[in-house]
């Protein structure tokens, strides 16, 4: 009876056994599942901005500068619509870091609309205060912010901000990723008044002064060609000759129908 009693007693303890053992097998094979089956990791979008020198040869080329959008500020609410006439006069007289500090404060009580057009004013001021990098930062969360409105009534605002972060990466050197902010900039123009078109033009030719920065002569034909016809629409002399120069220059670099060669 006892040899009886302790083999069903060492029974017993090797199903408790196997029981432990299948559960431990179980637990590793679900982990090991969630590991194999695990996408790998992606690589951030917000990468770190890297500035370092100035491209001197394309900033004489270029045309415009970093802007506001000031056309916009009529379509606010009464009451932000003075907010801004107050940053204006900060930013003219050079109350740079008092009109971030206040903006900052306003972001997160309005609309996406408007807090595209208050991260576009808090670029501007970190772009006058000469940090370029921060200026990018925040035209750049301006565009993101831009992409959630469903009604995108500020055109002219995503525009800017696009336009100011394509400007700064070309004064920067990087003409790549000029051509990525200017691309998204001239499809949200609007040309229907003589500043908008003004601004396409001004698109147009910086585009071409990219593309020909990437050694694609063909493309920054056609640009300078198009930026020309806007800009001699409405009479912009000064644009004009000097977008005229540079595709005078191009033609003699590289005649019409000569094929470029990347080394």
């Amino acid at each position: 009876m006892t040899f009886m009693k302790r083999r069903a007693g060492f029974r017993l303890n090797n199903r408790w056994l196997l029981g432990i053992a299948g559960l431990i097998i179980i637990f590793m094979l679900f982990f090991l599942a969630r590991i194999l089956s695990r996408v790998p990791p992606v690589e951030p979008e917000h990468k770190p901005i890297e500035i370092t020198r100035q491209d001197l040869d394309a900033y004489t080329k270029m045309l415009g500068r970093v802007e506001l959008d000031t056309i916009s500020i009529a379509q606010l609410p009464p009451d932000l619509q003075q907010v801004f006439k107050q940053a204006l006069k900060m930013i003219n007289h050079r109350e740079l870091k008092d009109c971030i500090y206040r903006l900052t404060k306003m972001l997160g009580k309005r609309t996406v609309e408007e807090r595209a057009l208050i991260k576009l004013f808090i670029g501007f001021s970190y772009y006058e205060l000469g940090e370029p990098v921060s200026a990018l930062n925040a035209f750049k969360e301006g565009l993101e912010l831009s992409g959630l409105s469903e009604t995108q009534i500020y055109h002219r605002t995503v525009a800017q901000l696009a336009f100011n972060t394509g400007y700064i990466f070309q004064l920067y050197a990087q003409p790549e990723s000029a051509l990525y902010y200017y691309r998204q900039s001239e499809k949200t123009v609007i040309p229907q008044t003589t500043a908008d078109s003004l601004l396409m033009g001004i698109i147009l030719n910086n585009s071409a002064v990219a593309s020909e920065a990437t050694g694609d002569t063909s493309t920054a034909r056609q640009l300078y060609t198009s930026a020309l016809n806007y800009l001699n629409n409405i009479g912009a002399e000064e644009e004009a000759t000097k977008v005229e120069k540079n595709l005078q220059r191009l033609t003699i670099k590289s005649p019409a129908g000569q094929h470029q060669f990347s080394p």
